[in-house]
């Protein structure tokens, strides 16, 4: 199991823009496999509670907020996850 299995939607969200980087709603969608209305609604979640940071006019890019406490532990989660265990 992979952390974005262990954790919920949100989490996802957060863990795919940190890999992938500034992601548009669409790319999002398609990178979790996930319906665009339903991520709209966690992409909302995400930005009031100032986890996700919006940009854009034509096309809206969505990031991580690199400033919030949850981004910095997901990107530790990830670092980790990316580590392999020392052989006994």
């Amino acid at each position: 199991m992979n952390i974005e299995e262990f954790f919920g939607v949100r989490v996802r969200v957060v863990l795919a823009l940190l890999r992938n980087g500034p992601m548009t709603q669409t790319a999002l969608a398609r990178e979790l496999n996930a319906n665009t209305r339903t991520l709209k609604r966690h992409l909302n979640w995400l930005m009031e509670n100032g986890i996700v940071i919006k940009h854009g006019t034509l096309y809206t890019i969505y990031e991580p907020n690199p400033n919030h406490p949850i981004t910095k532990t997901l990107q530790q989660l990830i670092q980790l996850s990316n580590t392999r265990a020392p052989k006994r």
